[in-house]
């Protein structure tokens, strides 16, 4: 998959939007130490879907209990201020 570029403000509305938590270095099943941004929540359809409203593609999700990570190893996160 094609890199993404995304602000950071993105991935905290997105968060504001579904009621979720932004993890800025979350390291993913395969990724070997290297870390991506991704978003704690409760319905990992909501997110998914949502996130494409941001231009966020290529999420991957792992369940982590009573809540799940969707996380985007292919985006690269950019501050805005």
């Amino acid at each position: 998959m094609k890199n993404i570029t995304v602000s950071s403000d993105d991935f905290f509305c997105l968060a504001n939007d579904i009621g979720g938590e932004v993890v800025e270095d979350y390291s993913g099943r395969g990724m070997f130490g290297k870390t991506c941004w991704g978003i704690i929540c409760g319905n990992i359809n909501e997110c998914i879907e949502s996130g494409v409203d941001y231009g966020l593609k290529g999420a991957k999700s792992d369940n982590m209990g009573e809540q799940y990570i969707v996380y985007y190893p292919y985006i690269t996160v950019i501050e805005r201020h």
